[in-house]
């Protein structure tokens, strides 16, 4: 029992309903092995009485022909040593017929009936006898042409008999053939062809079960597998899935997918929220590094201007190109120094009720000659039937402006900017911005929002870092679809 619990499902299967079949199996061999054999006993003890029979009547009917008898007489003598051998047989024997046939005169004489007990008339008599003769032909012909005895099983119309022949030579030739035959009991042939007919719907059910069973277990392996490979892929990655099917497994598949992605979801979550613990205390650190700088920055920019004023007036202008270098990197590093402070920043924004149609159409105006400037088309295409949503202005246009900028410089060469904004639910509004620029490796993806991560050789890292946040503070989500050499989509959702 414990080896069977141990093995697969398949084997499982395969030896419980062996162990089924097995029954019909063993009441098969039980028919063949018993039952049968003692039908042949009755059989054998039918045949041993009734060609004892045929032989003793052979016998006699021999014996009063006489040694020698004529030739011109022979089958009128064999007619007659018959008649008077198989009379009193006859009567001795009941429910046995005693028949001869002559092949010289195709003849045919009976005594005896098997279930016929009342004189007919002389034509339904000879109709009887040529049905007796037809039904006795094969056997007739047999022994005729072996000249040896033979027994037999016979049928009639509405019954099973059982003859035995026997010939009669007269100079080495078959004379005569002389037989008897006794009826089997209707209930005996009915038990044969109905052990027939039951071993071969056994049979039947035998092999169906083996095949249907064999069909049955390779689906529900096939589903078992299924599930298995389905599991080894969901164990490396939640987003996986198990294919689906039909029935019980079925459901089983499908609750294991929607635990997976329950899983997934799980997964993403605490992610989000180990990122967005990580970006609190990196927002933290960074402010502080930027008041830190900001001062000593603000004593260099002062400095700097009161040191070009005394060169200036002492006429030196070869030190004015130096100046303004300095001067553009000081404004370069107080541009870093304040995204710094605005990604560090935790502050509370006033909020108020927006068109996003009216903040995609402000900053299209701001941004459309640089674009312009860059050979950029832009394309609006806006649902003017959507809800509003509540927000900062300032904060979104802050988002669009570094989403499309980041747009302009993916496509150096020009092209067109798709800016779509709808209505996929009735609680959410969306907007695309989609380029068809350099597009973004797939492995990239992950880190665009990461604080710090460029791939601009002028970036500082913090634009999409602080879009992010400013998108998560409106409770909304920002999502990209990029290919390399195809471009670039932003898909980014509020709720309304």
């Amino acid at each position: 029992m414990i080896r069977l619990i141990r093995q697969g499902f398949r084997v499982q299967m395969l030896i419980v309903v062996s162990l089924l079949l097995l029954i019909p199996v063993i009441v098969l061999i039980y028919d063949i092995f018993f039952l049968e054999k003692s039908e042949d006993v009755l059989l054998t003890n039918m045949e041993k009485k009734l060609s004892g029979i045929a032989d003793n009547m052979a016998s006699q009917i021999h014996k009063k022909m006489g040694a020698n008898p004529a030739a011109s007489d022979l089958n009128e003598v064999m007619k007659q040593a018959f008649d008077e051998v198989a009379v009193p047989m006859s009567e001795s024997y009941k429910g046995i017929r005693l028949c001869m046939y002559i092949p010289e005169t195709d003849k045919i004489y009976i005594h005896g009936f098997i279930h016929e007990y009342k004189e007919r008339p002389p034509e339904e008599k000879l109709a009887r006898e040529n049905r007796i003769r037809n039904e006795a032909a094969a056997g007739i012909s047999a022994v005729v042409s072996g000249g040896i005895p033979i027994t037999r099983v016979g049928k009639t119309w509405d019954d099973n008999f059982l003859e035995c022949l026997t010939p009669i030579f007269v100079d080495s030739k078959v004379a005569a053939v002389v037989w008897a035959e006794e009826r089997i009991h209707p209930a005996f042939a009915r038990s044969q062809r109905a052990r027939v007919v039951i071993m071969y719907i056994i049979l039947i059910l035998f092999v169906t079960g083996v095949v249907g069973t064999q069909v049955a277990t390779n689906q529900m392996n096939d589903r078992v597998e299924r599930i298995k490979r389905g599991l080894r892929e969901i164990e490396k990655d939640f987003n996986k899935s198990i294919p689906s099917m039909p029935g019980d497994l079925g459901q089983v598949a499908a609750a294991i997918n929607k635990m997976a992605r329950a899983l997934a979801e799980k997964k993403q979550l605490e992610e989000r929220l180990k990122r967005s613990e990580g970006l609190a205390t990196l927002g933290r650190l960074v402010a502080d590094i930027a008041h830190e700088i900001r001062n000593p920055m603000s004593v260099i920019q002062a400095t700097t201007e009161l040191i070009a004023e005394e060169v200036k007036k002492r006429d030196i202008p070869a030190m004015d190109e130096h100046f303004k270098m300095i001067a553009d990197q000081i404004d370069r590093h107080n541009k870093l120094t304040a995204e710094l402070l605005d990604f560090g920043r935790s502050e509370t924004y006033r909020v108020e009720n927006l068109d996003l149609n009216e903040i995609v159409r402000e900053v299209a105006e701001y941004i459309g000659p640089l674009a312009g400037k860059n050979g950029i088309r832009l394309d609006l295409e806006q649902d003017y039937n959507i809800r509003t949503l509540q927000g900062n202005k300032e904060k979104l246009h802050q988002v669009l402006i570094n989403i499309i900028m980041n747009a302009i410089q993916a496509m150096p060469g020009g092209g067109r900017l798709d800016i779509r904004t709808f209505q996929p639910q009735e609680d959410k509004i969306c907007l695309t911005i989609r380029d068809y620029g350099i597009g973004i490796e797939k492995e990239s993806i992950p880190q665009i929002f990461e604080p710090f991560y460029t791939r601009k050789k002028e970036g500082t890292g913090l634009g999409l870092a602080i879009s992010q946040e400013i998108i998560k503070i409106h409770r909304g989500t920002i999502d990209i679809d990029s290919e390399p050499g195809k471009g670039t989509t932003f898909i980014i959702c509020f709720p309304v």
